[in-house]
């Protein structure tokens, strides 16, 4: 037996996620980075915590597990969900706000709905409509990688 700097029990406990909305928080949030239609995306802490003896409330009830903006300068929202998840309505009311002044909000559960709500650089975007399906270095010929969204 190993203890801790506390004096704890300190055995290994096996890496396993069983917080699958934590696993789908991870996945989304990589696809989204990856995303060529995404120009940036960060995870949004919000609950409360105790410090100093008084309570701080970070983020605001409703607000999305992701915030970002699109290349086209829009808004991007994302709830995440663990499969059998529901979203709450202070969620949902936040989402409609986003898409109602012309925002991107969706709910994901895993990488695959990112790639069903986001268009595909070139695909019936109004973002880049002349851009190759590759991102490289030369825009007109289409010569670098291919995009490649980790799913």
């Amino acid at each position: 037996m190993s203890a801790d700097l506390f004096g704890f029990d300190a055995s290994r406990l096996p890496r396993t996620n069983d917080r699958p909305e934590a696993a789908a928080l991870a996945e989304v949030l990589k696809a989204l980075r990856h995303h060529p239609a995404v120009a940036w995306v960060e995870r949004q802490n919000s609950g409360v915590a105790k410090i100093g003896g008084r309570f701080v409330r970070f983020g605001w009830a409703g607000c999305s597990d992701l915030l970002g903006m699109m290349q086209d300068g829009r808004l991007l929202a994302v709830e995440c969900k663990a499969p059998g998840g529901k979203v709450r309505a202070e969620q949902a009311e936040f989402l409609s706000l986003v898409r109602r002044f012309g925002g991107v909000a969706f709910v994901a559960r895993d990488c695959r709905d990112v790639l069903r709500e986001l268009p595909v650089i070139g695909e019936g975007s109004t973002l880049h409509r002349d851009a190759p399906a590759t991102l490289g270095d030369d825009a007109k010929t289409g010569a670098g990688k291919s995009v490649d969204v980790p799913c």
